[in-house]
């Protein structure tokens, strides 16, 4: 992924595999890492919902130049006078919320299964300016992904979806 991305895998893993195959039976590895694929893909999605970095930080408000250039985009937010018209007003209004704009790069998260493991994140070029910020354009960093660590709800669905496949595999 060349926008930002981040990679979880298990030590041990192989470990796992091999003790559930002793026991005469096979744990879907490939199945488990999709779901906790599925998993990590839903809770960055949410972080783009909540305006909120993985960790529970509020992102940056967009700066006015920001707002600006989003209400100039309709001609239909403008009077012939230059002024905002009640369209535009209601909009200016409402709030814009960050990097919500397009859905583009929220809808760009994805995951591909790697061995023993699973790395999720987007490959939108602009992906790494908005999550670790770009000081030359002014833009704000707005974590979407989590590079400190698997936050604890994270952790506990990764945790959930490997007890699920082991306990579906000692059936």
């Amino acid at each position: 992924m060349s926008g930002a991305g981040i990679k979880i895998t298990l030590e041990g893993a192989n470990i796992l595999s091999l003790q559930l195959q002793h026991m005469g039976e096979l744990v879907d590895d490939q199945g488990m890492w999709e779901a906790i694929g599925h998993a990590m893909v839903a809770q960055v999605v949410g972080t783009f919902a909540d305006t909120r970095s993985p960790y529970g930080e509020q992102w940056a408000e967009l700066s006015e130049a920001t707002k600006r250039r989003r209400l100039k985009r309709n001609k239909r937010n403008f009077r012939k006078n230059g002024k905002l018209s009640a369209r535009g007003l209601r909009e200016h209004a409402a709030g814009y919320q960050p990097l919500n704009d397009s859905g583009r790069l929220r809808n760009s998260i994805t995951y591909q299964v790697i061995a023993h493991g699973v790395e999720f994140g987007s490959d939108v070029v602009y992906a790494a300016a908005h999550q670790f910020g770009y000081a030359e354009r002014n833009i704000s960093a707005r974590p979407f992904l989590p590079v400190e660590g698997l936050p604890g709800d994270w952790q506990n669905d990764v945790l959930d979806t490997i007890r699920a496949h082991a306990m579906e595999a000692w059936k």
